[in-house]
């Protein structure tokens, strides 16, 4: 189970290897080069009502032995040997929690200190660190068992969590993790929002939503 993990803020000097992307709502820099991700599929991790509220992996052993056999493949690095930010990077840290204990947790990242660069490797280990205190402050807002009351307040939690995130990782690393999967449960919302059914659940508006946002982007 993925431990929903909070942040604090990391001193500068943690990352000296190359420039830092920071905004001025950053707490958290990343002096990494961001790779955003193509595609238009409905790729969504969703809860009981079909919508991404937090981001979690559901696993079994099979999963972990995959994960065992994969874990060389997790990340990838620039040609600067820079750790390269984008959705996978952050499904690959998720897959990390969710299949690991904290002490399982650094012998992987000890094994991938043999795969990747120096560089690469610190940049990891600090990008997880700056993402198990993110997950915390997470899990205390938004407890994982209890769900927006109705679409509307489902949209203000996505805001919020939009802006805990800059909060914890800067605008840029935000965006390279998360913008994605924050388009995709806007786009469900917006049509959950526009759902004519006043009487329906919202796991069945998300249903509809699901669908309608599938057909738009297959005519695309």
């Amino acid at each position: 189970m993925l431990l929903l993990l909070v942040a604090v803020i990391v001193p500068f000097y943690l990352f000296h290897d190359e420039p830092v992307m920071q905004s001025e709502n950053s707490v958290a820099p990343m002096p990494v080069p961001v790779s955003k991700p193509d595609g238009n599929s409905v790729n969504n991790t969703s809860g009981p009502s079909g919508i991404s509220w937090l981001s979690f992996t559901k696993t079994d052993n099979k999963s972990k032995g995959a994960n065992e056999e994969n874990i060389h493949k997790m990340f990838h690095v620039d040609e600067r040997d820079n750790l390269v930010l984008n959705k996978d990077t952050r499904i690959s840290i998720e897959q990390l929690y969710a299949l690991n204990t904290p002490e399982e947790l650094d012998e992987k990242l000890q094994k991938l200190s043999t795969d990747l660069p120096s560089t690469a490797h610190r940049q990891l280990v600090h990008l997880i660190d700056y993402f198990d205190k993110y997950l915390r402050d997470l899990k205390q807002a938004y407890p994982p068992d209890v769900e927006p009351a109705n679409v509307e307040q489902a949209l203000e939690q996505l805001q919020a969590m939009h802006a805990l995130r800059i909060r914890h990782f800067g605008t840029d690393v935000a965006e390279a993790l998360f913008a994605e999967d924050e388009k995709t449960n806007r786009q469900l919302l917006e049509f959950m929002l526009r759902d004519p059914d006043k009487n329906a659940t919202l796991q069945e508006k998300a249903e509809r939503a699901q669908q309608a946002l599938q057909h738009m982007q297959s005519n695309r």
